[in-house]
């Protein structure tokens, strides 16, 4: 049987087929740009793929108990007397962070020194790793009524350790210094 409008119909049907085609070719590419956008992300976050994981072996903890850390930030309670309504100064939420820091380093490995910034940086402890000790010198920090702040202390320490590769830095301030 010869129809004379089978020729149309082939085309319409190729055209859908077409459709389909581009259809997949187009989902393709879209989830390959998306694999390609995920591996830029990836490859920004310096993932590390050495299984050699070296510990840490000196942690500088940077305490700024210049002035401005006496201020009482809003709603800066502090856990256990939540109830009570007892707000903290920022030195007392950095001494807090900074303890609970001592807490999670295996001082087995790791020795930590301490560095006050409030007039000028003070060396408060070098390379300690008794636990007891540290958290006593952590929590004997006072407010020192200067205007200096971290960025002195910071200098300070990179001069003291800077060249020690296995040296990591961690900073409690509220960065409010000139």
């Amino acid at each position: 049987v010869t129809v004379s409008h089978l020729p149309v119909w082939n085309r319409i049907l190729s055209a859908q087929e077409q459709k389909g085609r581009t259809r997949i070719k187009h989902l393709l590419f879209l989830i390959l740009r998306l694999i390609m956008l995920s591996l830029i992300v990836f490859s920004f976050s310096n993932p590390v793929l050495s299984k050699s994981h070296k510990p840490v072996r000196h942690a500088v903890l940077i305490i700024d108990n210049s002035a401005s850390m006496s201020a009482i930030d809003e709603n800066s309670f502090t856990n256990e007397n939540t109830a009570l309504n007892q707000k903290i100064t920022r030195l007392t939420k950095a001494k807090n962070q900074a303890l609970i820091l001592i807490d999670k380093v295996n001082l087995d490995v790791t020795s930590v020194s301490i560095i006050t910034t409030a007039a000028k940086p003070t060396l408060l402890c070098r390379q300690l790793s008794d636990k007891d000790a540290l958290k006593s010198l952590i929590s004997g920090i006072e407010i020192a009524m200067s205007n200096s702040g971290s960025p002195e202390g910071t200098a300070f320490a990179m001069e003291l350790f800077g060249a020690n590769p296995d040296a990591r830095l961690a900073v409690f301030s509220d960065f409010s210094g000139p």
